[in-house]
């Protein structure tokens, strides 16, 4: 009898999904549905994925097509998160309060996924680049 190789009952690791100890944050935004899908597979594949919504712009599916919505969000867990209180709109170098907690955030979190341009990004102090000089675990 061929039998593959998992289960091994030796391995406490054989019983998990095979993304079960990545931790991911999706912040995506509007009608692109590449970063919600993509959470949904990474979830899928037992990352824990945390998606974030604006309140003042709560992702369009949720109203469009909440069929859809709800599927590709069954396994995330959904904060609302005001981007402009995370990234500000303050102009300077400031690091404002939820910019600071998202930092923080970032330090336990394993991969970035995200549809939002770059410009938003980087106005919100979450630019690639200074978020691969500051987490450089961090996968975007």
């Amino acid at each position: 009898e061929v039998r593959p190789p998992w289960p091994n009952e030796a391995s406490p690791l054989s019983a998990e999904l095979p993304l079960a100890r990545v931790s991911v944050i999706e912040m995506s935004d509007e009608y692109h549905i590449s970063a919600a899908a993509l959470g949904s597979m990474l979830a899928d594949l037992g990352a824990q994925v945390t998606k974030l919504e604006r309140p003042q712009r709560p992702d369009p599916w949720k109203r469009t097509c909440k069929t859809l919505y709800d599927d590709l969000n069954s396994k995330k867990l959904t904060q609302v998160v005001n981007y402009t209180g995370v990234g500000g709109v303050t102009v300077g170098t400031s690091v404002q309060a939820g910019q600071a907690a998202l930092y923080r955030t970032l330090t336990d979190t394993t991969m970035l996924i995200t549809n939002l341009p770059l410009q938003a990004l980087d106005m919100w102090g979450f630019g690639v680049a200074k978020l691969r000089t500051m987490f450089p675990h961090l996968v975007i």
